[in-house]
């Protein structure tokens, strides 16, 4: 693989995992938020449409890194690969499959938040 190629894997997969950090940080977050939601119901109201907004934004940002790290690695297969450097992309591809089950958990997350914050009137 040259150099060139090499950086800009591995460029990739940083983007990944940079993405994938701020996704269990925004949905933490939004968590938390759900938390004192709970206990300030009626001062603080507008949260129950805060709270699904960022979780939705976290899934978003998971999908989208997940897609463009996968077109990537596509791409990069199209090329004249030896024997190692594809045993490497293969390796890196892995990673995309961390990010379904952190995407799945927080998706159900927020449809337990919005049946029981929005959907049932208090």
């Amino acid at each position: 693989m040259t150099y060139f190629l090499f950086d800009q894997a591995s460029q990739q997969l940083n983007l990944l995992l940079v993405a994938q950090r701020s996704m269990i940080i925004i949905s933490g977050f939004a968590i938390a938020l759900s938390t004192f939601y709970s206990t300030h119901t009626k001062e603080y109201y507008y949260l129950k449409y805060i709270i699904p907004g960022l979780l939705l934004y976290s899934v978003i940002l998971g999908i989208k890194s997940t897609i463009d790290f996968h077109n990537y690695f596509n791409d990069i297969e199209d090329d004249a690969l030896d024997n190692d450097d594809k045993k490497l992309v293969d390796s890196w591809k892995q990673w995309e499959y961390f990010n379904y089950p952190i995407i799945i958990l927080i998706i159900l997350i927020s449809l337990i938040f919005i049946k029981n914050e929005i959907l049932n009137k208090k």
